[in-house]
């Protein structure tokens, strides 16, 4: 487990990529690196298996920077629940403590995992937010 802690901390460092990530976990699963797969027994070429769901999620997760402070917060200001999968995207999109409570702080409360990535990834911070209220603007609730 140390070792795998280790590559995955080297993807966060943005040492190896999640790809290359993926092919350490691999070897170190079943021995043998994925660009050498096993022979099939029937003499077909072999083929280069998937990546495992579980260590794709880990890896990207690595990569965007969610680290154990980063759970914690989001758990606290979200909510305690929440998946790998939300916690990736919001790492990805840079949503930060600080985003949230500034979110918070220009009037916009009980985001959820999903609002929060959407506001991030097109930029929309607590500044935008209360620039486009000064303005009289208001969103719309469909």
């Amino acid at each position: 487990m140390d070792e795998t802690r280790r590559i995955l901390d080297m993807v966060a460092e943005g040492t190896v990529t999640p790809e290359q990530a993926t092919e350490l976990l691999d070897a170190l699963d079943d021995g043998r690196s994925r660009s050498e797969p096993a022979p099939d027994p029937a003499g077909r070429p072999a083929e280069r298996s998937a990546v495992r769901p579980d260590v794709e999620a880990y890896a990207k997760a690595a990569s965007y920077g969610v680290t154990s402070q980063f759970i914690r917060d989001m758990r606290e200001l979200v909510r305690p629940d929440l998946s790998l999968e939300e916690l990736s995207e919001m790492a990805m999109y840079g949503v930060t403590r600080e985003f949230i409570e500034g979110l918070r702080e220009a009037g916009l409360e009980g985001l959820s995992a999903r609002d929060l990535s959407k506001l991030a990834m097109y930029g929309a911070d607590a500044d935008v937010i209360r620039m486009l209220r000064e303005a009289g603007l208001q969103a719309s609730e469909r």
